[in-house]
């Protein structure tokens, strides 16, 4: 099928002076802000239809991911044809990706609504997403990365969906109907997720939520689902276990676990019903500081470290933990 596709990069900027290193690639969409592509491809009559009045103008002056050709091209699309599946599944892959620029710095980069079209025969499909990426403060800044940033998230994005699809590689169901592809959630094995995957799931809320006792609980969540083991001293094991997991030293080590223990403090007094008396400010700083630590954390884990969060024998899990205390 020979579509055209544009999505606006909201929160994005490209490195001072690396402007003529775009546009950037990856899996054959382009990302660029060159507005001689808008007037050729995407003209006023194109933002007028498809998009429409209020919200057409803004791709002027902010970058874009585009794609122009044949779909098959695109790995993910292979014998894809309806365009409605079409939108669903680049979306899908862009909102994958905005994870792995996470994993470079903190940063809010989102990409709300995708515009597909097919060029023969006119037919058009727009597929929005309902949340928003924040940064760690719950506010959503423009963020500046350089060319080598960029090629350093692509480089992690294919390790993101190994995690996730893990053991699962039908993970993903086909579809039984004609329309749009079923949530592919819905028929998720959750028996068989992994670790992993499953805190690369409580990273996406968390990462998505602007109101900060909820994000720093959903973050919390996310070392609990990576290394506890039994129901009890949970608190103390989490916190412990990500300080010797994550730090490189005594005096690291020491303020990872403080930072979690702190957060564990917001997470159960919201939590459980309670107020939260402290400013804002005290909130943010912990939030920073969490979220600093789990893409440490991550980092690690997609850079070879992945071993022990796949293990299904609780005592040779535990016996690993134990053993880092003693180094």
């Amino acid at each position: 099928m020979n579509i055209k596709f544009i999505a606006k990069v909201n929160g994005y900027l490209c490195h001072i002076g690396e402007e003529n290193l775009y546009p950037f690639s990856f899996d054959n969409l382009k990302l660029s802000n060159d507005t001689a592509i808008l007037k050729t491809y995407f003209p006023e009559q194109f933002n007028l239809f498809y998009i429409g009045l209020m919200s057409g103008g803004v791709y002027r002056n902010d970058y874009f991911i585009y794609f122009i050709g044949e779909s098959s091209t695109i790995p993910q699309l292979n014998n894809v044809v309806n365009i409605d599946q079409i939108g669903e599944i680049i979306n899908s892959h862009l909102q994958t990706y905005l994870i792995s620029l996470w994993f470079v710095k903190n940063c809010s980069t989102n990409i709300n609504k995708c515009i597909v079209t097919n060029v023969d025969t006119g037919e058009a499909s727009i597929n929005a997403k309902a949340f928003l990426y924040t940064d760690s403060k719950g506010l959503y800044p423009s963020a500046i990365f350089k060319i080598s940033e960029l090629k350093n998230a692509f480089a992690r994005l294919g390790k993101i969906w190994e995690f996730f699809l893990k053991g699962n590689p039908d993970i993903i169901p086909e579809s039984t109907y004609e329309g749009l592809k079923a949530n592919k959630f819905t028929s998720l094995p959750y028996k068989n997720l992994p670790r992993i995957g499953r805190s690369l799931m409580f990273l996406d809320l968390a990462r998505s939520q602007p109101l900060l006792p909820l994000k720093i609980s959903f973050y919390i969540v996310l070392l609990e689902s990576l290394f506890t083991s039994t129901t009890s001293e949970v608190t103390h094991q989490v916190s412990e276990r990500t300080a010797l997991f994550v730090g490189t030293n005594k005096t690291e080590k020491k303020e990872i676990f403080n930072v979690i223990k702190k957060a564990y403090n917001y997470r159960s007094t919201y939590m459980h019903g309670q107020l939260i008396k402290n400013p804002i400010e005290e909130l943010q700083v912990t939030a920073f500081q969490i979220d600093n630590v789990i893409r440490k954390l991550y980092i690690k884990i997609l850079d070879g470290a992945s071993e022990i969060f796949q293990e299904a024998d609780n005592e040779k899990y535990n016996d690993y933990f134990r053993d880092l205390i003693f180094q």
